[in-house]
């Protein structure tokens, strides 16, 4: 019989590190899921994969270092995580797939890192404390309602990107980086259509 969820809703873990840990994935679906005594994950880089929902729902989570050597950040790893305030994305992430970070309403602020291409669906929808988000021009598709229900986010992105693009198309505050520098006037969609 499949064990789907090999610590799930265990109150008594409140920190993870394990540098013997290579593969957190399938038959450990939900692996970690409803741990709410779980407040920081360091991923080692030895983790290489790692399922969907890993840790969705550790609601008391706070902060959380990924592994070097992941290329993705699953499907609602972190779903549901309302506590969570500091995540380190490392620069060998391509994609944060569906629901990744969905309704964490305590992240503020989050920075894309360099070589991700795609956001997927809902990957921030209902993170409803962020404020600002950056992310580069090597992002070049972001999915529908990436960030839904982001009332106060302002993206920060290159003139010309997939980024700013999305932002016009859904009336989301942006801020144009220059030069590597974030500077500029902050956008409104409504403010532009006005002014063409």
């Amino acid at each position: 019989m499949e064990n789907r969820n090999i610590l799930k809703k265990d109150e008594r873990i409140d920190q993870l590190y394990s540098q013997d840990v290579r593969i957190i994935q399938n038959p450990h679906y939900f692996a970690f899921s409803e741990c709410t005594g779980l407040t920081e994950i360091v991923i080692p880089d030895s983790v290489i994969k790692m399922s969907d929902n890993v840790f969705n729902r550790c609601t008391n989570l706070e902060t959380v270092t990924l592994s070097k050597n992941l290329t993705y950040i699953k499907d609602q790893t972190f779903q549901f995580c309302s506590n969570l305030k500091n995540v380190v994305i490392h620069e060998n992430i391509d994609t944060i797939c569906y629901g990744a970070f969905q309704n964490c309403s305590s992240l503020t602020e989050v920075t894309i890192p360099e070589n991700v291409t795609k956001i997927e669906r809902v990957a921030f929808q209902g993170c409803t404390n962020l404020t600002s988000v950056i992310i580069p021009a090597s992002v070049n598709d972001i999915g529908k309602n990436a960030f839904n229900k982001c009332a106060d986010l302002t993206i920060r992105c290159y003139e010309g990107t997939a980024a700013e693009q999305y932002a016009k198309d859904n009336n989301l505050k942006y801020e144009l980086i220059k030069d590597s520098q974030l500077e500029g006037k902050v956008y409104y969609q409504k403010k532009l259509d006005n002014s063409a």
